[in-house]
């Protein structure tokens, strides 16, 4: 049997792009935050909520913060599996972006 290293062009053509890709890009951004102000009884109390941003929200960071334009497909709502949906395409400029591409891409940004 022959082993055979793969370079990551090669990977994420086999892999293809889908839940998977989009939980490992949206782990990187910035949590959203949202402030609750409820009002109890004429109190008021302040309380932060923070989750992780749906897949409009990670395209319109990749579009604003890096100039990628990204088509996200995560499958069915319903269908948890990071294998779910279909292959997600990155372009910037009609250039296609490899998935690898767009992580390298979002550590430089951010400085991780």
């Amino acid at each position: 049997m022959t082993y055979e290293i793969m370079s990551m062009n090669e990977l994420d053509s086999v892999s293809g792009g889908n839940n998977g890709e989009y939980k490992e890009i949206r782990e990187l951004l910035p949590m959203i935050t949202v402030e609750n102000y409820p009002d109890i009884d004429g109190a008021v109390r302040i309380e932060d909520d923070k989750y992780y941003m749906n897949p409009e929200e990670v395209t319109g960071w990749l579009k604003k913060n890096l100039n990628i334009d990204a088509k996200i497909d995560t499958g069915a709502f319903f269908n948890p599996l990071s294998s779910a949906g279909k292959r997600n395409v990155y372009t910037r400029n009609g250039q296609q972006l490899t998935h690898s591409k767009v992580i390298a891409e979002i550590h430089n940004f951010l400085g991780k």
